[in-house]
């Protein structure tokens, strides 16, 4: 077990928005990340985000160990999901939405990678069908 004295983590989301854009490449995840009111925001397209999740959360220089939330919208010409994560390990913090078209609005469950998204995701489900 390690323990982490996460009082003194100062978190800098310009590091996590550039070693995000570097594993990402890496990985050959489409992302379109920025950094908007110090907040890394990114899109990403909805066949990806299983494999994103997976990054993000096991990936040691990431870290992204928890979901904080998973929202969704109906907009005028599509849905969009946004997942927020969040790393303990460094204070980061980062949303990643996902477009979807009103005809064929399908997304991957992310539950596999953070259990707690079940409920967010039933949620969703139930608002938006």
């Amino acid at each position: 077990m390690e323990i982490i004295d996460y009082i003194n983590i100062k978190g800098d989301n310009r590091k996590a928005l550039d070693i995000i854009n570097k594993k990402t490449e890496e990985a050959g995840i489409g992302i379109d990340p920025e950094l908007v009111f110090d907040q890394v925001n990114a899109v990403t397209d909805a066949k990806d985000i299983l494999k994103l999740c997976r990054l993000l959360k096991e990936d040691k220089e990431l870290s992204f160990e928890y979901i904080r939330s998973i929202t969704g919208s109906d907009l005028e010409d599509r849905y969009e999901i946004v997942y927020s994560l969040y790393s303990f390990a460094h204070d980061w913090s980062v949303n990643i939405k996902v477009r979807l078209d009103h005809d064929k609005p399908k997304v991957d469950s992310i539950v596999r990678v953070y259990q707690g998204a079940d409920w967010f995701e039933r949620e969703i489900w139930e608002m938006l069908g």
